[in-house]
């Protein structure tokens, strides 16, 4: 319920900013790239969420030096993101560092040759 309470207030917000709404405003596309926010951030949190949201804003104006790669390099970084963190980047990494405070990243392992 929390949710919805949430969804109707941006909702509304935006409607007020733009002061017009028609469907084109919501294409499949602009959908499908707050999933890939989410995705890429972390679905278990909040600030997940926002981080996936800043890279992925962030990432096309980055990219702008490799004009003619510029999909292609993003299309990798975002494949690389879903392989390497299938959890999303803010879970991940969190796991990384506690990871390498545990001192299991830098040790090897015992058994290890």
């Amino acid at each position: 319920m929390t949710s919805a309470v949430l969804a109707s207030l941006a909702g509304s917000l935006y409607a007020h900013y733009l002061t017009f709404i028609s469907p084109g405003s919501f294409s499949i596309f602009y959908s499908l790239q707050v999933v890939t926010m989410v995705l890429i951030g972390g679905l278990g949190s909040l600030w997940g969420a926002a981080f996936g949201a800043l890279l992925l804003t962030v990432l096309p104006e980055l990219l702008h030096a490799v004009k003619e790669y510029n999909v292609l390099v993003y299309g990798l970084i975002l494949m690389a993101v879903l392989i390497f963190f299938p959890q999303g980047l803010s879970p991940g990494i969190a796991g990384l560092l506690a990871r390498r405070k545990e001192g299991s990243l830098s040790a090897p392992r015992q058994g290890a040759p």
